[in-house]
């Protein structure tokens, strides 16, 4: 998607003398955040995966998202849950790894290994957790928070990691 807010308009200023003022203008979004000015993927229960390895990143066509970008690996990471139905990252085995640091700490690059997003205090306490392919692509997930108790909540993941189980081989 798109973002949300254009980038506001810089304009060059005149010089003014000390004495000379321009009124002060309120901010056009004085609410918005700075994600609100980038580009977007909202994620939701109701965009079903085409497989059961959860939302899939990749190079390769049939991914749910495709990334055509130099160092991606054809099935390079995945969106999905754990068994205690927290959204979490997990590298598909991806030739360069991926990283994931939360508030700018990390354990470094790691090639199949999974990383907690939500649902848990760690990760919900962090105000940036950043995703990132080395040398290829980086960007920042925003998880909302969810009582993972809740029976619509453990509905609605268990319905999301049966994927569209009809085209489980089509992303290899």
């Amino acid at each position: 998607m798109p973002p949300r807010l254009a980038q506001p308009s810089r304009t060059r200023h005149s010089r003014r003398s000390r004495r000379e003022r321009e009124s002060t203008e309120p901010p056009e979004n004085a609410g918005a955040s700075e994600l609100d000015y980038l580009p977007t993927l909202v994620v939701r229960f109701s965009d079903a995966p085409r497989t059961k390895k959860g939302l899939v990143f990749g190079s390769n066509p049939n991914c749910d998202v495709v990334l055509d970008i130099q160092g991606v690996s054809n099935v390079h990471f995945s969106l999905t849950f754990d068994d205690y139905n927290r959204p979490i990252i997990e590298d598909l085995g991806s030739l360069n790894g991926t990283q994931v640091t939360y508030n700018g700490d990390g354990e470094g690059v790691r090639s199949g290994f999974r990383w907690i997003v939500g649902g848990h205090e760690i990760p919900d306490e962090m105000e940036s957790i950043i995703i990132t392919v080395p040398d290829a692509v980086a960007f920042q997930i925003v998880v909302k928070r969810h009582d993972i108790r809740s029976p619509a909540y453990v509905g609605a993941v268990a319905q999301f990691k049966q994927g569209a189980a009809t085209t489980e081989g089509r992303v290899r």
